[in-house]
């Protein structure tokens, strides 16, 4: 992936989250009838009730895994490294731009039909990715990036928090998504050294373990 489409995809993702707050706003503020607006508070509601029971499991003591014998990729320019299991699969990386992505499959055989019957076919996925703040800065979304993500009807915003993982302050954001199947994401993101790092983790809601190992590999994340 070259760098500038690397940046774009970044900024997709970034847009997609403007555009859902405009037309959120957008819907509140337009001429609905009383029955449609009492039909969306109900709807509000039961969102609302999830989140919380989502909230109150996302919060239970999370299992120990052992990491004694995970690999460690390291990122000499951008200076971070991480753990992750050695059955775990190191699919794509980019040295110059800071981009690894690490799966739970072998992603050469994510069109084979069989890996729908775990969960679907692309299992777990963690991606990390480098931006430079200054040319955010210049985009004018340095500041979306940054900000706690809003929810809509297929996404709800489990938690949006300040926490420390070894010795550097992120916002963790946790969502839980119905589109496709429903799956849990978690992100990670800190500015330090004029870039803004970016790490996420997803997979689906209904494999456990698979969720367990991504908030661990999440926790050995480290800027060196």
């Amino acid at each position: 992936m070259s760098k500038v489409s690397y940046l774009k995809s970044i900024l997709v993702v970034a847009l997609v989250l403007i555009v859902v707050s405009i037309g959120y706003e957008g819907w509140k503020n337009s001429g609905y009838s009383s029955s449609r607006l009492k039909n969306a508070n109900n709807t509000l509601e039961d969102i609302e009730n999830v989140r919380i029971k989502l909230l109150t499991e996302s919060n239970q003591k999370i299992p120990e895994v052992d990491i004694s014998h995970w690999k460690t990729y390291r990122n000499a320019k951008y200076k971070f490294e991480l753990k992750y299991p050695q059955d775990w699969f190191l699919s794509k990386i980019d040295e110059q731009t800071g981009y690894i992505s690490i799966t739970d499959h072998d992603t050469s055989y994510e069109g084979d039909p069989r890996l729908l019957g775990r969960g679907g076919v692309f299992g777990a996925k963690i991606e990390i990715s480098v931006l430079d703040v200054q040319i955010l800065k210049k985009q004018g979304i340095f500041d979306d990036v940054m900000k706690c993500a809003k929810g809509d009807e297929y996404t709800i915003v489990i938690a949006c928090e300040d926490i420390v993982i070894n010795g550097t302050t992120y916002k963790r954001q946790v969502l839980k998504s119905e589109v496709e199947g429903s799956s849990q994401s978690i992100a990670l993101i800190t500015e330090i050294y004029g870039h803004i790092y970016i790490i996420t983790g997803g997979a689906p809601i209904d494999h456990d373990g698979l969720l367990r190992k991504i908030e661990k590999i999440m926790q050995t994340f480290t800027i060196l």
